[in-house]
C-alpha cells in the first residue's frame, strides 16, 4: 500500500513517539498508567466521534439507558487506552516486574500445553476476544508454548507505517500476527509443511464470510476457521481470557472446549455449534467485565441477518 509521503513522515514520527512513551511506561509504576489513561480517556472520548457513536449505539442496544452507556462507554476507552500502554510494557509484565499476573490453567489445557512442548500436538487451536488484555493473553500463550510457533490471527493495519510497529511490537513478545485474510492461506501452507503451530484467533469481531451465529442474542458475521480446523485435524481447541483486577493486576484463564459431543456429528452442524459455543465463552467474558470490552466494534451488522448459511467450510482449508 503507498503512504502519502507526508502521511509517511507523520506516521514514522507518530512511531518514534510511541516508542519514547513505551520506554516511560516501563519504568512507572502501574498505578501511573491507570492515572494517566484517566486523564487522557475525555480527550478521546470526545476527539473519537465515530468510535464513541458506535460505542453508544450497541450499549444502549443491549438494554442500557443514555446514561449508564456514556459511563460504561468511558469506562471501556480508558480500558483500552490502557491495553495500549500494557503493550508497550509487555515484556516487563510477563518478566513480572512490579506486577502480578494469576494463572488458572484447567488441568486438561495443562495437558495440551504440555504434549505441545513435547510434539505431540503438532496443531493447536486457541480463541479468545478483546475483553481485558488481550495482548497479555496472547503474550502469555506465546511465552508457556515457545518455542512453538504461537500465529495470532488479527486486521491489518491500514497505515503501513503503523502495521509494520504493531507486527513488531508483537513479535517482541513472542507472537506472530498474521492478517486475518489471509490466515487461511497460512494455515494451509503450515500443516502442509508439518510446521507445528499454535494458531490463536481473537473471535468477537465481524468476519465477513463467517457463520451467522447469535452474539449476546443477536446474530453476527463469526470466524469459523477455528471449529473447521479443530474439527478437519482433530485437534485440541481452547479458550481464553486476560482480566485486568487493576493495573497492574491480571487474572488468566484458559480451558479446554470438550469436542467430544461434536466427534459423531453432521461436520457443518459440528462447526456450528463449537462456533456458538465459542460466542457463548466470550459474551461470558463479556459480563465478568463489560467495562473491558471494546463496545466500538461493528460487531452487528445487517448482513448477519441474512440467511445464516454462508459461512466458511471445511472445503475452504
Amino acid at each position: 500500500m503507498k503512504v502519502n509521503p507526508v502521511h509517511g513522515v507523520l506516521s514514522h514520527a507518530a512511531v518514534m513517539s510511541i516508542r519514547g512513551l513505551g520506554a516511560v511506561v516501563k519504568i512507572l509504576p502501574p498505578v501511573f498508567w491507570g492515572a494517566l489513561a484517566s486523564a487522557l480517556t475525555p480527550f478521546l472520548w470526545l476527539v473519537l466521534s465515530t468510535h464513541r457513536r458506535r460505542t453508544l449505539k450497541n450499549l444502549m442496544d443491549t438494554g442500557r439507558s443514555r446514561t449508564q452507556a456514556c459511563s460504561l462507554g468511558l469506562a471501556c476507552f480508558r480500558s483500552n487506552l490502557l491495553v495500549f500502554f500494557e503493550s508497550l510494557a509487555m515484556k516487563r509484565i510477563i518478566e513480572r516486574r512490579g506486577v502480578r499476573v494469576e494463572r488458572r490453567i484447567s488441568a486438561n489445557a495443562e495437558k495440551t500445553f504440555r504434549r505441545t512442548l513435547d510434539g505431540k500436538e503438532p496443531i493447536v487451536i486457541g480463541v479468545s476476544g478483546h475483553v481485558g488484555v488481550w495482548e497479555l493473553m496472547g503474550a502469555e500463550t506465546a511465552n508457556m508454548l515457545a518455542p512453538t510457533t504461537v500465529a495470532v490471527s488479527a486486521r491489518r493495519a491500514k497505515n503501513p507505517v503503523f502495521n509494520d510497529y504493531l507486527v513488531g511490537l508483537r513479535k517482541s513478545y513472542g507472537m506472530d500476527h498474521i492478517d486475518k485474510e489471509v490466515m487461511i492461506r497460512y494455515v494451509i501452507k503450515m500443516i502442509r509443511k508439518k510446521v507445528p503451530h499454535v494458531y490463536v484467533f481473537l473471535c468477537d469481531q465481524h468476519f465477513r464470510r463467517g457463520e451467522k451465529i447469535p452474539f449476546m442474542k443477536k446474530n453476527a458475521c463469526t470466524v469459523s476457521m477455528p471449529a473447521i480446523l479443530a474439527i478437519k485435524y482433530n485437534c485440541p481447541l481452547f479458550m481464553g481470557r486476560c482480566i485486568r483486577r487493576a493495573p497492574g493486576d491480571y487474572l488468566i484463564e484458559i480451558d479446554l472446549l470438550d469436542l467430544t459431543p461434536y466427534t459423531n456429528i453432521n461436520q457443518r452442524e459440528a462447526v456450528r455449534l463449537i462456533t456458538t459455543e465459542i460466542n457463548a465463552y466470550i459474551a461470558a467474558s463479556i459480563e465478568k467485565a463489560p467495562e473491558q470490552w471494546t463496545w466500538g466494534h461493528r460487531r452487528w451488522r445487517s448482513c448477519c441477518e441474512e440467511d445464516p448459511r454462508k459461512g466458511l467450510s471445511s472445503g475452504d482449508l
